[in-house]
């Protein structure tokens, strides 16, 4: 029902997120996993969204823990990543999914070749 949505920034108030935010946090030893910082204020990212998932409900390794400045930097890179795949031939794109193309060297031989490098 329409009238059960409550808001992305509501649902990182609620104690399973915090819970599992201490974890994540925890994990890293409360330092970036990117850059070592342990001064920074630390955000825990999303490795990647599902439409009706709880911040909670993702798995551990796609939850990382990062500094302000590497969070963003992360965001900026996917958001790149994001809209090379969107430029990606539906051909290559049907080849991945149907294991035409499966070993990691392959997929990142197709994203340097649509990214043009």
């Amino acid at each position: 029902m329409a009238g059960d949505w409550i808001p992305w920034w509501k649902r990182l108030r609620d104690p399973r997120w915090q819970k599992k935010r201490l974890e994540i946090m925890q994990r890293a030893e409360f330092a970036c996993t990117m850059c070592g910082d342990e001064e920074s204020t630390l955000n825990v990212h999303h490795g990647y969204y599902e439409q009706g998932f709880d911040p909670w409900a993702y798995p551990n390794e796609t939850l990382w823990c990062l500094c302000e400045d590497c969070h963003r930097s992360t965001q900026e890179v996917l958001r790149d990543l994001h809209y090379q795949i969107a430029k990606t031939p539906p051909e290559f794109l049907q080849n991945i999914m149907s294991g035409i193309i499966d070993s990691q060297r392959d997929v990142e031989t197709i994203i340097k070749a649509i990214a043009g490098r």
